[in-house]
């Protein structure tokens, strides 16, 4: 696969598995331009390779957005800059990878070009550090007393709450909405069960290494959706092998997470989430399960695996022009 123009990504954690790409491709040449998002659309990313056998020309298109397209402006793409690209290498066919997709057409539905797309995975910012972190407490990790019940700690933007929202899709899947009642959920919660060791944060103001022990102390990871239902948070807890409690995902990854196996579902709403709480508190068993089905999805969480799931994708493309 010779690459023959590309242009990067300027998200941290698609930056990051381009990163891994590139290693793998060794591209000869400079990238085409130093803003892929002025260029092509925010979140965009892109490369053009060559076959060899036959000598045909095709494009990848990378999308990082947190929308999955289920309403119009939930994607960036500049299709005319996209056409452009396509013609002027004069590209058989193209592919896409998106690292928020639903699993329902009507979430993809304002999306550029949903027939062509592919769930690429999600990932952290810079999954290296993740490792090293992993790597260097191991040990002080087993020892670790888990003194915290519940954690969860992140930016809430309550103004995102306010813009308008198609009527034929159920509120209740409006991420930025639901992590403000998430988040005003547990704060109730917190208040009623002054016995949990409940910590939460809004405004989360402690260095990088103090939040690892926090999650690292936890029993129990809470998750909120973000500006999308995937949330690099959600990722790192389950490459450090965490229990985690959240809202049923309805997006696709390109490898199986269940609910209630690899993580601790509680529906589509809030309204249960205190009874799940009691329930999973005091049973280390079922928390100990997860965990222990957390460590089986090790393979499918890393750049290698989601490279190695694209490059099979592409290479069916090409191949379908060489029958």
């Amino acid at each position: 696969m010779k690459i023959i123009e590309y242009a990067r990504s300027c998200r941290p954690f698609m930056y990051s598995y381009e990163d891994y790409i590139y290693s793998q491709l060794k591209p000869q040449v400079n990238p085409y331009v130093t803003n892929c998002d002025e260029y092509l659309g925010r979140n965009t990313s892109y490369f053009i390779f060559e076959s060899v056998i036959p000598s045909q020309k095709y494009a990848v298109l990378l999308e990082a957005s947190d929308g999955a397209g289920f309403r119009e402006g939930c994607h960036c793409i500049k299709k005319d800059v996209w056409q452009e690209i396509l013609d002027r290498h004069e590209v058989t066919d193209f592919i896409v990878f998106k690292m928020q997709w639903g699993k329902e057409d009507i979430f993809n539905r304002h999306f550029a070009f949903p027939d062509k797309t592919h769930p690429l995975g999600y990932f952290t910012d810079y999954p290296s550090d993740t490792y090293h972190y992993q790597k260097q407490t191991r040990y002080n990790s087993l020892l670790k007393k888990k003194d915290i019940d519940f954690l969860w700690a992140g930016t809430v933007n309550y103004k995102l709450a306010d813009d308008k929202w198609p009527e034929d899709i159920n509120i209740k899947y409006w991420a930025s909405r639901e992590r403000v009642q998430g988040y005003k959920a547990l704060e109730k919660i917190k208040e009623r069960r002054p016995e949990w060791n409940i910590v939460i944060t809004d405004k989360p103001s402690f260095p990088k290494p103090e939040y690892m022990d926090l999650v690292m102390r936890s029993k129990i990871c809470l998750e909120l959706p973000g500006i999308g239902w995937f949330t690099t948070r959600f990722f790192e807890n389950l490459m450090l092998g965490k229990c985690i409690m959240g809202r049923r995902l309805p997006h696709q990854l390109p490898y199986e997470l269940k609910e209630d196996v690899h993580y601790i579902s509680i529906g589509d709403d809030y309204e249960h989430l205190e009874d799940y709480m009691e329930s999973y508190i005091n049973d280390d068993s079922k928390i100990k399960q997860i965990e222990n089905n957390v460590q089986t999805l090790q393979p499918y969480l890393t750049h290698e695996y989601a490279w190695n799931n694209m490059s099979e994708l592409i290479y069916n493309m090409v191949a379908s022009y060489n029958l």
